[in-house]
């Protein structure tokens, strides 16, 4: 996704953002996830090398030296594939495989959601908020008993 997310995301509400991100990734997901199965006996392409591995990997260096985009980063890594799709409708596997062009919009909403105390309206269903759609921090939940 070319998108210029830092001017996307400036005053627009979390919930916008999410929109758009949504709307983005499912765009991405028709115009390239393929419809057929690939062949198991598929060979690594030729020009594929170590040394192109390698500069591939330098490119994606800048981008672990943020702390949002990283935590991003490692939360999609962990995913489970096997398991179906959530309640926003994206399957882990997409997600995963997405994480280098994702990390960054997912990031922004994050840290935005975070700093406003509010999380968009498709994840009020998540166990992390209150019945107001706060967030609530762990240790308070365990101060008052909750869990």
């Amino acid at each position: 996704m070319d998108i210029d997310w830092t001017s996307k995301c400036i005053g627009v509400t979390t919930d916008e953002i999410w929109i758009y991100f949504s709307n983005a990734l499912v765009g991405q997901m028709e115009k390239y996830i393929p419809k057929s199965v690939p062949k198991k006996n598929k060979r690594r392409k030729i020009w594929i090398t170590k040394e192109v591995t390698a500069k591939h990997r330098m490119k994606q260096r800048p981008w672990k030296k943020y702390k949002e985009t990283c935590i991003v980063d490692k939360k999609l890594k962990k995913l489970k594939v096997t398991t179906s799709a959530g309640p926003d409708g994206f399957h882990p596997r997409v997600l995963s495989e997405r994480s280098v062009s994702i990390k960054l919009p997912l990031s922004i909403i994050c840290k935005i959601s975070y700093e406003v105390g509010w999380l968009p309206v498709i994840k009020k269903c998540s166990n992390h908020t209150n019945s107001q759609g706060r967030i609530e921090s762990r240790s308070r939940k365990l101060s008052s008993g909750q869990i």
